[in-house]
């Protein structure tokens, strides 16, 4: 079964007793904060990025501090951070994203389009074929195909070198048994830098359905080799070592 993996997101400063901290300030400890992250160091980096927040609100640190609530599977606290972020500012239209993105992990995909909707109708100054793009996805979860597509081709509008949407577009088109359009978004997404199993493996399992073996059993060889379970049983199914 093919699936969607997302991969998965005003400004407010705290009075400090002596003076404000720098943004170089700021910056420093969001870094040791995604350090602490990417070492699986939670604890540590929570506190990083906590006392980032509370010297400054930006969506940028108020996404590191969310992503790191996620990665300890705390969503409830990471509800309280937005909700605190958009009860301090409600003009900020990232907030409304963020938020968005926050209820499709709870799979509350209608409240997830609610919200990014309302980000949308803010008019972001920057990043709106983000907003698209997941709300597309959303969408999609929420079994509306065809306005996920429509909202995918607008994300795609407004910045078409964005990889990722490519690969949404074209998950979602194999899904539709659309395969020469899955296939074909699938290869820009490739083109575009976007590479993982889970796109070569969507983009294998479409060119199967083409007839197109050799292609399909390329794309499942290179999904296996990044450890695409599924890939390489379709490998030991379909691909004659030989010939595809």
């Amino acid at each position: 079964m093919v699936r969607l993996f997302i991969l998965t997101i005003s400004l407010f400063l705290m009075i400090a007793p002596v003076a404000a901290q720098s943004d170089t300030d700021v910056d420093a400890l969001i870094e040791e904060g995604n350090n602490f992250l990417r070492n699986k160091q939670y604890k540590e980096a929570e506190k990083s990025l906590e006392k980032a927040f509370n010297i400054k609100r930006t969506p940028r640190i108020v996404s590191a501090y969310i992503n790191c609530m996620l990665a300890q599977k705390n969503i409830k606290k990471a509800f309280k951070i937005i909700d605190k972020c958009i009860d301090e500012n409600n003009k900020e239209p990232e907030y409304m994203l963020i938020r968005g993105n926050l209820y499709s992990v709870k799979k509350d995909y209608v409240s997830a389009i609610k919200e990014i909707s309302k980000g949308i109708e803010m008019f972001p100054k920057e990043n709106l074929e983000n907003y698209y793009m997941y709300r597309g996805v959303a969408k999609e979860k929420n079994r509306d195909q065809d306005e996920a597509i429509e909202d995918l081709k607008k994300s795609i509008e407004i910045n078409p070198e964005n990889a990722i949407v490519y690969y949404y577009y074209g998950s979602i088109a194999y899904k539709l048994e659309q395969y020469d359009t899955g296939a074909e978004q699938l290869t820009y997404a490739i083109e575009k830098g976007y590479t993982n199993q889970f796109v070569y493996f969507v983009r294998g399992m479409a060119f199967l359905k083409l007839d197109d073996k050799a292609k399909a059993c390329t794309d499942f060889r290179e999904a296996c080799k990044l450890k695409n379970i599924n890939a390489c049983k379709m490998i030991m199914v379909h691909c004659d070592s030989g010939t595809n």
